[in-house]
């Protein structure tokens, strides 16, 4: 999504952009995009995420109170922002692990944690590949795909007006990205439609 938005700027202004990348959670200067649970002043969201529950069996929770007493894993640099939402907090044993491949480990091998909470579509690719299953939606819990400003006041502000132009298209493709998600499932025999 971030490289549709640069490409398309990139064509509108005639403007040749050099995109670096970096690893989610790292400080970066100027202008740039990312991820993470709050929004600055200098930040403009693309998409507005939300948390999961995530577990390996199909199961009913249907409120934070279900949570008490479960073994429940989490990324070290979210467990401020996910226990700050969660009620009852302090009856909820969360783990929290410093990277997604010690969480993810954890959590298949269902011997310290049996579920973890996760931004779902940053996680949605792992959920579907593994067959994993969403107990239950955070919804309350935001996280934001943005870019930042930074210092750059100028571009910066073009890149804002260029994005508030280009808002409802973006919008579009999004929802055209789930559909195409929900399509593999179904292709892949996740959901069969039965008769009767």
């Amino acid at each position: 999504l971030y490289y549709d938005f640069i490409d398309d700027f990139s064509d509108e202004y005639g403007i040749d952009v050099n995109t670096v990348a970096y690893n989610l959670g790292e400080n970066v200067s100027g202008i740039s995009f990312g991820a993470s649970n709050t929004l600055s002043e200098t930040d403009v969201a693309f998409y507005t995420d939300h948390y999961v529950l995530v577990s390996k069996k199909y199961e009913y929770i249907d409120s934070n109170k279900a949570l008490i007493n479960k073994k429940i894993g989490v990324l070290s640099s979210n467990l401020s922002y996910i226990t700050s939402y969660l009620e009852n907090g302090n009856q909820i044993t969360l783990t929290s692990y410093n990277s997604d491949e010690e969480l993810l480990k954890a959590f298949n091998e269902q011997t310290d944690i049996q579920y973890m909470v996760v931004p779902m579509h940053l996680y949605l690719d792992k959920i579907l590949s593994n067959g994993y299953k969403i107990s239950y939606h955070f919804s309350d819990m935001s996280y934001y795909y943005k870019f930042s400003i930074g210092e750059d006041n100028l571009l910066g502000s073009i890149l804002k007006k260029y994005y508030n132009n280009a808002e409802y298209t973006m919008k579009g493709n999004i929802k055209n990205e789930n559909r195409n998600i929900k399509s593999k499932q179904l292709n892949n025999g996740r959901y069969r439609k039965t008769t009767t």
